[in-house]
């Protein structure tokens, strides 16, 4: 975490907190707590990040020599287990000789350099390769290699223009990438609102099938108590038909029964 704070203010160019940080991180490494728990390998690899980290930020900050020591601690842990990190180191060692006017050394290790990429087949990025670059363009100005210089500096051009060409692809690319993605969503949210609308025709025509069950419901409760009173009618008016012809037949009767008291 401390290494990674140094590397963070490293990148914001506040040289001295990166320092800070990562002599922090390297003091913690000497913790006897630490030493207990952490495998050889990991420490020894833990030790060549720092001192690199450090030698890297010393000599951004203009201390050449001060960076020296770092950067050979780190080429010695690292040779073998990292090579990428051993070569940066390496690339930053032979600046800090030429920034110092010590040709000979710078020399040598350019040389170191060459060999040691070749043999561990390193592949270095574009962003690294422009800085190393640079850093050999400056050594050869020093020396007035003019035409190492200027080999240098068509080297950087092309490089530059390969960043370039790559960013420009990355832009393309990431383009594309948003269109297709604005296009899946515009998808998905068009599959959204159908299926909002068909979920909203379905709750419809749920609403009015219920609503024609309760007519039918209603039309058929009315029919039965239709029947219900209809049948009720007609047995109310067969018991008056019937009582209207007991009392007929007994007026009758009556009548008949007057007629004969008269006679």
């Amino acid at each position: 975490r401390l290494n990674n704070l140094g590397l963070y203010h490293s990148l914001d160019n506040q040289i001295d907190s990166a320092i800070s940080y990562y002599n922090k991180a390297s003091d913690l490494l000497k913790d006897p707590r630490i030493l207990q728990k952490a495998d050889a390998e990991e420490l020894k690899y833990l030790k060549s990040i720092i001192s690199g980290n450090i030698g890297e930020a010393i000599m951004l900050s203009g201390d050449y020599s001060k960076a020296i020591s770092y950067l050979k601690k780190d080429i010695e842990y690292s040779t073998e287990i990292e090579p990428n990190d051993a070569i940066q180191s390496m690339y930053s060692l032979f600046n800090c000789y030429s920034r110092l006017h010590q040709f000979q050394k710078a020399s040598e290790m350019l040389e170191i350099i060459e060999n040691y990429i070749q043999r561990k087949n390193i592949e270095l990025t574009d962003a690294i390769s422009l800085k190393f670059e640079n850093y050999k363009l400056h050594y050869y100005r020093l020396t007035n290699k003019l035409k190492l210089e200027n080999a240098s500096l068509q080297k950087i051009i092309s490089i530059k223009n390969l960043i370039q060409q790559s960013s420009k692809l990355k832009q393309a690319e990431a383009l594309q990438f948003a269109f297709i993605f604005e296009k899946k969503e515009k998808e998905i949210e068009d599959a959204r609102i159908q299926e909002q609308e068909l979920q909203s025709q379905l709750n419809l025509n749920s609403r009015r099938i219920m609503s024609l069950i309760g007519i039918v419901g209603l039309l058929l409760i009315s029919l039965i108590f239709f029947f219900v009173q209809m049948k009720r009618n007609t047995k109310t008016r067969k018991q008056l038909e019937k009582l209207n012809s007991i009392i007929s037949q007994k007026n009758t009767a009556i009548e008949s029964s007057l007629k004969q008291k008269e006679v």
